[in-house]
C-alpha cells in the first residue's frame, strides 16, 4: 500500500474471505480505490491448475490496474 500511496501502480491479491479486511484496510490508509484481486479461499487445497486459472480469469484487471496513470497522494 505505500507503493500506492507513492503513485506507483500495484494489485493486491486478497483471497474472498480476507477482502472486506483489504477494503477496510486500504479506506483506513486514505486509498478507497486500491485494486483489488479477489481469488477463491482457501487457495492451499486447490490444485496448481485451479489456482492459475483463477488468476488467468484476473489477469485482465491486474494489467489494467498496473498500468495504468495515478497521482499519488499526499501523505
Amino acid at each position: 500500500m505505500e507503493l500506492e500511496a507513492r503513485g506507483v501502480p500495484t494489485v493486491t491479491l486478497a483471497t474472498q474471505y480476507f477482502e472486506a479486511l483489504a477494503r477496510i484496510t486500504a479506506k483506513g490508509k486514505r486509498l478507497p480505490d486500491l485494486p483489488l484481486t479477489i481469488l477463491p479461499h482457501p487457495l492451499n487445497p486447490l490444485p496448481d491448475g485451479q489456482i492459475r486459472e483463477a488468476v488467468r480469469k484476473q489477469a485482465g484487471r491486474m494489467v489494467e490496474a498496473l498500468t495504468r496513470v495515478k497521482q499519488p497522494i499526499k501523505v
